[in-house]
């Protein structure tokens, strides 16, 4: 039996009550350094050595060369980096990627400092050796200085995002190269500094004769192309273009494959199954589709006899 009943509404009880947003400290896990001096100026050697290391690479280039330098930036072990305080948008200085070695605990960051700006980071050192901030007592600009443990030029690896026995050698592979361009602009100007920062690989990579895919893959701040290079020619990439942000092995096309002859096709199949192992854990898979090809070489080793399959 059906019973009525009627909704329940309520009303004249909510409580307005003044709401005011809290600041939530943010606890950052930086390095004690008991001599401030003494660190800046260990961090200060390190970036004029790095400095006149570039300088050095500059005047042996056979090649023209970029117009700045690329810093990698390194934590202690087990702490943070400031990462967002070595970026300097207005300087001209960027970051272009951040990694965490999860075994050690370290960070490792990459900076393109231009042509000019060494003195920007430098005077930060200086005052973080030689001043203290009134409001917290600590030397001043301590969250950045505090945190670098060394400072080295960008090698390859450091561009390299992914697992390093992936990378190209002598011999040349299709790569991903991301690189930035400056997004914080107006529409139209962020447009334009797109297509700068493109061109400008574009001529890079006709310089050194590496092979360049014309699709381009645009994301906020990053463009990603296609380049058929090997160990030395990414190298001089990087001695030579100011916009890298990172490298990456491009995938390889499933279509590969489907061009493939039937003889190739089975002797991929047989290379396949001579790196397989097959390990008999008494699974049983429910396909939901019109069939199964059970004397494909590659599932005939897992389904056992197909009399067994039910349909």
């Amino acid at each position: 039996m059906a019973v009525d009943k009627k909704n329940l509404f309520l009303r004249n009880t909510e409580t307005p009550l003044a709401y005011s947003s809290r600041p939530i400290p943010i606890e950052h896990n930086y390095p004690v350094r008991r001599d401030a001096n003494a660190h800046a100026n260990f961090i200060q050697s390190k970036f004029n050595d790095s400095y006149e290391r570039s300088n050095i690479q500059k005047k042996a280039a056979a090649i023209r060369y970029k117009n700045g330098m690329y810093l990698e930036f390194s934590s202690a072990l087990g702490h943070e980096l400031s990462v967002k305080s070595l970026e300097d948008i207005r300087q001209g200085i960027r970051l272009l990627n951040v990694k965490e070695n999860l075994d050690t605990k370290q960070v490792k960051a990459i900076i393109y400092v231009p042509d000019g700006k060494e003195a920007h980071f430098l005077k930060k050192v200086k005052a973080y050796g030689s001043e203290v901030s009134e409001k917290s007592g600590k030397p001043k600009n301590n969250d950045l200085v505090s945190s670098i443990e060394d400072i080295s030029l960008a090698m390859l690896e450091a561009f390299w995002t992914g697992k390093i026995r992936d990378m190209p050698y002598e011999e040349a592979k299709w790569c991903e190269v991301w690189i930035r361009y400056n997004d914080n602009a107006e529409l139209e100007q962020s447009k334009l500094n797109a297509v700068s920062a493109e061109a400008s690989l574009n001529q890079c990579c006709e310089l050194l004769q590496i092979e360049i895919n014309e699709r381009t893959l645009v994301f906020p701040e990053r463009i990603v192309k296609l380049i058929y290079a090997n160990n030395s020619q990414l190298t001089d990439l990087i001695n030579i273009c100011e916009y890298i942000a990172e490298f990456r092995r491009a995938p390889d096309q499933t279509s590969f494959f489907d061009d493939l002859s039937g003889v190739e096709q089975q002797e991929w199949i047989e290379e396949l199954l001579t790196r397989t192992d097959f390990t008999d854990q008494n699974i049983t898979i429910c396909l939901l589709d019109t069939g199964l090809n059970s004397g494909h070489p590659l599932l005939t080793p897992t389904i056992g006899d197909p009399a067994t399959i039910q349909a």
